[in-house]
């Protein structure tokens, strides 16, 4: 696993499988590994859109049909494990890469805990214009 990966994971009220992003590696406080996990949902009234991604943009998954955003409120941490045995899709583009980890410390919906740690993903990254 590695930032980047994408795979289906985390059922919508109807059942239908979200596309989720590993953001960032992590470890439990045993040190076993964990990723840090986002998953793009469909754009409804009130959503974040601190990371909104089209069909049309540069930058889209294949898997993006209509007008979605980064569900930073849903983000996840993840026993390294669990993530293996999913339907694995083709790696996010490195620019959305890009853009999804910084939304985490730009969403007002992310919770600290991925703020810090991304954060820190971030701080060890060399910053493109």
């Amino acid at each position: 696993m590695k930032p980047g990966d994408a795979f289906l994971g985390m059922p919508s009220y109807d059942g239908t499988m979200h596309m989720c992003v590993v953001l960032a590696l992590s470890e439990t406080s045993y040190g076993d590994p964990t990723v840090i996990v986002a998953n793009l949902t469909s754009m409804v009234g009130g959503a974040d859109k601190t990371c909104v991604v089209t069909p049309h943009d540069v930058d889209a998954h294949p898997f993006v049909r209509r007008e979605c955003y980064v569900y930073y409120r849903k983000m996840q941490e993840m026993d390294v494990g669990s993530v293996a045995n999913a339907q694995m899709l083709a790696p996010v583009c490195s620019t959305l890469l890009s853009r999804m980890p910084r939304g985490v410390l730009a969403s007002p919906c992310a919770r600290p805990h991925f703020k810090k740690t991304v954060g820190k993903l971030l701080e060890s990254i060399p910053q493109t214009p």
